[in-house]
């Protein structure tokens, strides 16, 4: 879909019902904003271009909002683009072994697994990662000029990773952010993937101020009031974010709770407790397994750790 006479949104299906939002701009650089996970490239990104008259081999910059596989997985499969990531998230790429005791780690813990199981875990993980070698290392403030009037300037928007930014096209009133605010997730009835949420809210507020007359998302994602266009416009942009703010104050009153009612208690039992609480203010869909959402372990395991830490 184009967007702007100069960026074009593509979409890229992957795994189980998975979907990501990829932005393409058409400066005297080409750059994408974020290149799906590793089929991508070839299944949907080079189709999508060629119907504009480009190829592949074009992108000159990949501006990756942050590390995770679904965003950055198929970076490699465009060796001659130069990748341009957060310095908070370089490590998510470049070192997988530590990208899974950050981001996998902490949750296996809260939930009780050896050490031999989180071990297992890990070698899993890491013969599934394609190391990368991030050439620009990005922060704040920073100016990506691509030429032909397009200068995006990133934006850091740290909580669902400490490295998550957005590239905002301030002569066009136009902010493209990824994974940055995620309403209630990308599928029905489960949790946004969040691992630092406080820091999260600090985000949202910092978004809400600024002047935005396009945001680009990376998913489709559910929330209260507002449909699940990646594409929000105009006054959809505040209530989007405000929805945003809402659902992630009902998760951490609902985490809050269970802490105080089940003190001492193991994480599965809070978690449960929690989950019970939020399913009187969210839609959730249970797992009949395990009687949660999917990811909940990981989601309310981080939400557990900031209340914990900030006691």
């Amino acid at each position: 879909m184009r967007l702007h006479s100069q960026a074009l949104q593509i979409g890229t299906d992957w795994g189980d019902g998975g979907h990501t939002k990829l932005y393409f701009f058409e400066g005297e650089k080409k750059a994408i904003v974020d290149t799906g996970v590793n089929t991508s490239p070839e299944q949907d990104i080079a189709p999508y271009l060629d119907y504009y008259g480009y190829k592949l081999s074009d992108i000159d910059i990949i501006l990756n909002t942050h590390g995770h596989h679904d965003h950055a997985g198929g970076n490699p499969a465009i060796p001659q683009a130069e990748i341009w990531m957060h310095e908070a998230d370089v490590f998510l790429v470049e070192e997988p072994p530590k990208a899974f005791e950050a981001l996998n780690a902490p949750a296996l813990q809260l939930m009780g697994k050896s050490e031999a199981q989180i071990s297992g875990e890990q070698t899993k993980y890491v013969s599934s990662c394609v190391r990368q070698k991030v050439t620009r290392v990005l922060k704040d403030g920073d100016v990506v000029d691509l030429g032909a009037g397009i200068q995006l300037r990133v934006v850091s928007l740290p909580g669902h990773t400490m490295g998550s930014i957005g590239y905002l096209w301030e002569k066009e009133g136009m902010f493209f952010v990824g994974d940055s605010a995620m309403g209630q997730g990308s599928r029905p009835g489960i949790l946004p993937v969040l691992y630092y949420p406080l820091t999260y809210a600090r985000t949202l507020q910092k978004m809400q101020e600024m002047q935005i007359g396009l945001l680009g998302l990376g998913h489709y994602y559910q929330t209260l009031r507002i449909n699940s266009n990646p594409i929000k416009k105009g006054n959809q942009i505040p209530l989007y974010l405000q929805d945003c703010q809402e659902i992630n104050n009902r998760i951490m009153e609902a985490m809050g709770n269970a802490i105080h009612e089940h003190w001492g208690a193991p994480f599965p039992v809070v978690m449960a407790a929690a989950v019970n609480l939020l399913s009187q203010r969210l839609s959730l869909r249970r797992d009949p397994a395990t009687g949660l959402p999917m990811g909940a372990a990981r989601t309310l395991g981080a939400y557990y750790i900031d209340i914990m830490n900030n006691l």
